[in-house]
């Protein structure tokens, strides 16, 4: 499909730009759609409100207290709550924000009282796609999803290569692919 029988032998990419194409059209579908979920627990100490978000976290879906869902909030909704809600007595958890000092902190409200597990459903961006790492964690229907995006990054450049024709056709098959992801995985924010 690029004139080549192997990474290689390319004349108008490398295999560098290949990965990187595939890479970045990962990281948006991952912005775009909610394919790549990840729960996670953790211990919790008394009256520990903040809790860091992972640095691959695109949004929080849900939070739980002990195996019981929080309510989300934000900072007004608290502030309407609780005018002193960031002083709050400790007690068991109802609310959670995540729009504490920006994106990457999950804030529970009211602090925990006692040791406890929190719950995080978080949409992630995958892991970075490159020579060395060339696995792409995905449901297999998205390989002609990322093939048609490769395809569109390659052919769709200015030079040599260049075919603008194939690129809008596999540019609107890719874009059907990815209206089918959204409404069967839902939007990731």
């Amino acid at each position: 499909m690029l004139n080549s029988d192997t990474a290689a032998n390319l004349t108008h990419w490398t295999e560098t730009e290949l990965y990187e194409f595939a890479d970045e059209n990962l990281k948006r579908l991952a912005r775009t759609a909610a394919v790549y979920v990840d729960r996670s627990t953790t211990e919790n100490a008394p009256a520990d409100s903040a809790h860091p978000l992972a640095a691959t976290d695109i949004a929080v879906i849900d939070v739980g207290w002990d195996g019981v869902a929080l309510s989300p909030s934000n900072m007004r909704e608290l502030e309407a709550l609780d005018q002193s809600w960031e002083a709050a007595t400790p007690d068991t958890p109802s609310h959670f924000a995540t729009d504490f000092l920006g994106f990457g902190t999950v804030r529970l409200y009211p602090p925990p009282a006692a040791p406890g597990t929190l719950d995080l459903i978080t949409i992630q961006t995958p892991p970075e796609v490159s020579s060395g790492s060339p696995d792409v964690r995905a449901p297999l229907p998205f390989a002609v999803w990322l093939r048609a995006r490769l395809l569109v990054d390659a052919r769709g450049r200015e030079g040599d290569g260049a075919m603008p024709e194939v690129a809008q056709r596999l540019g609107e098959l890719a874009s059907i692919i990815e209206r089918v992801t959204v409404a069967y995985y839902g939007g990731s924010q």
